[in-house]
């Protein structure tokens, strides 16, 4: 699968296009971690991408299509910049860089790149989190968990997963806008839940911020 992401890398760049391996591939890989799913990002956009790729799936009123090569599919998403106006539901404004793209994401260890040149590309440091296991936002964590309250359980679910430990900053952030999981609808927030409890020490990480209530 990863040979083939990146002979569509090299596909777009053959058509002056930038495109990046982008996420939790590039994560798992550099700690030596399996993942099937392969996302990319590119400066393309989705009626490029449609020039180019056998499109299976268009969503591209949220800058993204899947494509399907050689038995496998793959997400592709234009770089685009995110304006919350009510939470998780954002308007999207495509941008010209990588990095302006990066800057709308979670975490610095999920903004890891590969090139068509299977170059480790990493413009917000993310490496150097991974290097230390921490997991830390991109933005202010009181601004990220304001946009995206769903990122606090995230946060606790990568923490368990990767034997990481959460930023001072990013715990203080959960425990100020802790009360914004209830803007979540009941389904998100519970499978969120659910993978956290499904971890060893998930329980006791949800207690120690008081979430009881939410323990299935």
């Amino acid at each position: 699968m990863y040979e083939v992401a990146i002979s569509i890398l090299k596909r777009f760049h053959d058509f002056d296009f930038e495109a990046y391996i982008v996420g939790g591939y590039v994560r798992n890989f550099l700690l030596n971690l399996p993942t099937m799913d392969i996302d990319i990002c590119t400066n393309a956009t989705p009626e490029d991408t449609k020039k180019l790729f056998h499109v299976i799936q268009d969503h591209s009123k949220f800058g993204s299509v899947v494509i399907q090569k050689d038995d496998f599919q793959f997400e592709i998403t234009t770089f685009r910049k995110d304006k919350y106006d009510k939470n998780r539901y954002p308007n999207i404004t495509y941008v010209k860089t990588l990095k302006e793209d990066l800057q709308r994401r979670d975490f610095t260890i999920n903004c890891l790149c590969i090139d068509q040149n299977e170059n480790i590309i990493d413009p917000l440091n993310g490496k150097y989190d991974l290097n230390r296991k921490m997991i830390v936002t991109v933005k202010d964590p009181n601004q990220s968990f304001q946009e995206d309250p769903i990122r606090m359980l995230r946060a606790l679910r990568f923490s368990l997963e990767l034997n990481f430990s959460l930023d001072n900053n990013l715990i203080l952030a959960i425990k100020n806008h802790q009360n914004l999981l209830k803007n979540l609808s009941e389904n998100l927030r519970s499978r969120e839940i659910q993978k956290i409890i499904n971890k060893s020490g998930g329980v006791a990480l949800l207690k120690k911020f008081g979430w009881d209530e939410y323990i299935l």
